[in-house]
């Protein structure tokens, strides 16, 4: 050790604006690029990410800009960022809060607000910002000069730390101008889950006769999908995914079964298969993503064990028993100490024979439906490139329908179901990826309600392919109306001229009404260097009948 004299002395704290502070410790988390709409209160927030080397991206509502910034962390940056100003612009980004929240995306939320020594006097545009977000986040901070890199480094901790999730920071105009030090934020400590017990599910695996394996979106981390292949290459078993854990395993793999929890139709096949297994692993499942119908489908006597650490603490009442660790080492352990055991050869048979049965479901009936516009649609997707849905009835069939041959290829609301965020997603990962193709698949209803960030597109010159899927209405809520014996109410609306609508935002408009015509408009979007194409597809109502 060097004598105290002769020790370099530790160099003073940089100094600068409680917002520089902010935005230089996010830059060092990994985000590239903020989303929002300016306001008077988050200027010096936005001058302060853009010097750090985070542009702002301007979205055309606080809604949209908020599933841009998710769509960025899904295509590969470390964490999303949202900026909105005080009142309605922190009020329009709740939709996203809450789906992050929901959907295990790491997302920062900053909002704009009024000066604290002026807030006593002060009424315009003010609410409660963090009563607002308290429900729909992992955690509420507020922004004080003085502990600037301590609140922002605990806020993105928070975002980051399992299970992943929204944090909102209530950031006051005063605060972020502020002279304070900084840029002492050293990465925040890392606890080490205890390691687990794996002997008693090692014995359960080993004396198990129709095992199952159901994966959730917290088996979408770095290193599971390899495990999950070395552990069914030992013990062989069938394999469900959630739809946004659709890939973990190739969905060619011949104990693939496929995505699960949102269509009555697959269910009907699925849950009597399910309810035989005797052993139940749920990896990094979360019952979030299902139908309430999935929270206990499986037999009474079955040993079900959620695996994970996001998923341990969510399995709820699903799951009988817990390991609160990480998955990947929990997979590895499974694979290195269970007995290896062939697959019987009646659910061999059993397993081919309800794959068939699930492909013939949803295959395209007809010369011109949506699950036709779909296999056009896969047919020009690279391995590497991306496809957001909006949720609706097309999700369900689109999801049934296509197979991934890898992870997170396919992005959408899950968890909270939301519509309009196909767009303002597929935005953000091709600004994220912009190496990859991305494709977006709208449905009429989510279409007119994005319909501003077509001007976000036109501005940002993104080579993007928008499919609209329009079949004249609602048509997911018009099959539960009509299911229920209501009244039709609110479910259909006029066509719109989405060609027409392309062109005045300065994109290209094709309008398609058979397979060959499709074929066509996807193979120029294809080809495309700049600038959206926007695929208007025109089907019948109630395509969707029987289908889902």
């Amino acid at each position: 050790m060097q004598p105290l004299e002769a020790q370099a002395p530790t160099p003073p704290p940089t100094v600068g604006r409680a917002a520089d502070v902010v935005a230089r410790a996010l830059r060092s988390a990994g985000v590239r690029q903020a989303f929002g709409v300016p306001g008077g209160e988050t200027l010096r927030l936005i001058e302060s990410l853009g010097e750090a080397g985070i542009p702002f991206r301007l979205a055309r509502h606080e809604n949209a800009a908020g599933y841009m910034a998710i769509g960025a962390q899904r295509a590969g940056e470390s964490l999303g960022l949202l900026v909105a100003t005080l009142g309605p612009g922190v009020a329009n980004a709740i939709g996203p809060a809450a789906h992050a929240l929901q959907d295990d995306v790491p997302l920062v939320i900053l909002g704009g607000r009024v000066a604290l020594d002026s807030a006593p006097e002060f009424r315009h545009q003010v609410i409660d910002q963090q009563a607002l977000f308290r429900p729909v986040t992992k955690a509420v901070f507020e922004l004080r000069a003085e502990r600037a890199a301590e609140i922002i480094g605990a806020a993105i901790a928070t975002a980051l730390a399992e299970p992943r999730g929204s944090v909102y920071v209530d950031c006051p105009l005063d605060e972020v101008e502020k002279t304070c030090a900084g840029d002492r934020e050293a990465s925040p400590a890392r606890t080490t889950p205890p390691s687990a017990d794996l002997e008693p599910l090692v014995a359960a695996l080993d004396r198990s006769r129709r095992p199952l394996l159901l994966l959730g979106l917290g088996a979408l981390r770095p290193g599971v999908a390899p495990v999950v292949a070395a552990l069914l290459e030992r013990r062989p078993m069938p394999v469900l995914t959630s739809y946004k854990a659709k890939g973990i395993v190739p969905e060619s793999h011949p104990l693939a079964l496929g995505g699960a929890g949102l269509s009555p139709l697959a269910d009907e096949m699925l849950l009597p298969f399910v309810g035989r297994a005797d052993l139940v692993l749920l990896a990094g499942y979360d019952p979030v993503e299902m139908r309430s119908n999935w929270n206990r489908p499986f037999a009474a006597t079955a040993e079900v064990s959620s695996l994970g650490i996001a998923a341990a603490r969510r399995a709820g009442p699903v799951a009988k028993t817990a390991i609160e660790a990480p998955l990947v080492p929990i997979l590895r352990g499974l694979t290195d100490r269970c007995r290896a055991t062939p697959l019987a050869e009646d659910l061999e048979e059993e397993i081919e024979t309800l794959r068939a049965r699930l492909e013939k479901a949803f295959a395209p009936r007809g010369a011109w439906e949506p699950a036709v516009l779909f296999d056009l649609v896969r047919e020009g997707i690279g391995a590497e490139d991306l496809v957001t849905v909006d949720t609706g009835a097309h999700r369900i069939l689109l999801t049934q329908r296509w197979r991934l041959e890898q992870p997170g290829r396919l992005l959408q609301s899950s968890g909270f179901c939301s519509m309009a965020c196909a767009l303002p997603m597929a935005i953000g990962a091709l600004l994220a990826a912009p190496e990859r193709r991305v494709v977006a698949l709208l449905g009429d209803g989510g279409l007119e309600m994005a319909v501003g960030e077509l001007a976000t597109l036109r501005d940002l010159r993104l080579p993007l392919t928008l499919v609209v899927v329009d079949d004249g209405g609602y048509a997911l809520i018009d099959l539960k109306q009509r299911a229920r014996g209501f009244a039709p109410a609110g479910v259909a609306f006029g066509r719109s001229d989405y060609v027409q609508l392309a062109h005045a935002f300065g994109g290209r408009g094709h309008l398609v009404t058979d397979a060959a015509s499709a074929r066509a408009a996807l193979v120029a979007a294809g080809t495309a260097d700049e600038g959206f194409d926007l695929i208007h597809a025109v089907f019948p109502g109630r395509s969707y009948d029987g289908r889902i």
